[in-house]
């Protein structure tokens, strides 16, 4: 992807475009503490976002929610008569996100855009711009973080319109990516000192890569998958599931839903069709109005949301794995179930 150009910004300079963005009146969300926690919430004042954290602890959700909601009606109905929602679209400014949550944005966009246009996602798409902070800072890496191994990359540019990147300790290297992203700046820069650099946070990825335990090159997996299908070392990782389906709603790229009707109570043929995340992991999510249940126990469940991730997904869409490697699922499981170590694990690479 094109780089238009780069710049140096002090951490001072950073704060006053937060604040000049709010001052044009954007939509502003970033990673917001939340106890020890930091989720992506409506920022309203520029001191809210927390720099330092958001450097070093990945949000425990992923940005998804912003274009894909846990709920939203897609109609409301009055006895015969259908009546469409238009889904509020702000001009809105998506900062801090992790280069992983990036590209699985870009996966989302294949997946909304194939045998149907959801216009509900693409309208969110459309009005947001998305700065993305590349994990080149020593502390933004974990033990759970693998995406070198399912063709990423934490200093990458994918999905972006402006990338930010740690440039010593008081300053950041600031890549303008899309025209978006430079239309943005263009807008919002007005107090903001910039010094023109021909550097790149791709620079830094040799010394980032150090950081990573798991370096394990999972992009071929989904030509072996299937011959493991029946596999007693997929069943014996994956029994322990609960199906709480935290995986799913934590994770940037799970964008399964069901829909239902909600009538408005004490009316006759009134009410929402309403969109609502759902997950493979769940008891119900398979299960027909007959009773058959074809995925009856809950390991075959788990073992539906690995092959997705990395054969069906691949398969249908292009040569990229659905899973980003952002290590969500890991740290969330209560049960300590990991992706990462069940496929190495399946394919005889051994444990990480």
């Amino acid at each position: 992807m094109k780089s238009y150009n780069s710049s140096i910004v002090t951490k001072q300079g950073l704060k006053q475009l937060i604040e000049n963005i709010l001052a044009h009146k954007y939509r502003l969300l970033a990673p917001k503490k939340s106890g020890e926690q930091l989720s992506f919430e409506t920022i309203l004042r520029a001191e809210e976002v927390v720099l330092n954290q958001l450097l070093r602890t990945m949000t425990t959700l992923s940005p998804k929610e912003v274009f894909f909601p846990r709920t939203e009606p897609v109609l409301r109905y009055t006895g015969q008569e259908m009546h469409d929602v238009e889904p509020p679209t702000p001009e809105t400014v998506l900062f801090g996100i992790r280069p992983c949550d990036a590209r699985g944005l870009e996966l989302l966009d294949k997946v909304f855009t194939w045998d149907y246009n959801d216009k509900f996602y693409l309208k969110r798409r459309e009005a947001t711009t998305i700065v993305t902070f590349a994990c080149s800072d020593q502390a933004s890496v974990d033990e759970h973080c693998f995406c070198l191994g399912v063709g990423g990359d934490p200093t990458a540019s994918s999905g972006s319109d402006l990338l930010l990147s740690t440039n010593g300790d008081d300053a950041f290297l600031l890549e303008v990516i899309t025209e978006k992203g430079e239309r943005l700046l263009n807008s919002c820069k007005e107090g903001v000192e910039l010094q023109a650099s021909d550097k790149r946070a791709a620079d830094q990825l040799e010394a980032i890569k150090d950081r990573f335990v798991r370096k394990q090159d999972l992009t071929e997996v989904r030509h072996k998958m299937p011959e493991y299908f029946d596999s007693d070392h997929l069943v014996q990782e994956t029994y322990r599931c609960l199906g709480c389906g935290i995986c799913a709603m934590s994770c940037p790229t799970c964008h399964c839903f069901d829909i239902v009707d909600e009538p408005k109570a004490g009316t006759l043929g009134e009410g929402t069709r309403v969109k609502n995340w759902d997950a493979c992991s769940f008891a119900l999510f398979t299960k027909h109005a007959g009773g058959h249940n074809p995925r009856e126990l809950q390991c075959q469940r788990c073992r539906q949301r690995y092959f997705h991730k990395l054969a069906y997904y691949p398969q249908k869409f292009s040569e990229e794995s659905l899973c980003v490697g952002c290590g969500r699922c890991s740290r969330s499981c209560p049960v300590g179930l990991d992706i990462y170590q069940a496929v190495t694990h399946v394919l005889g690479k051994g444990r990480v």
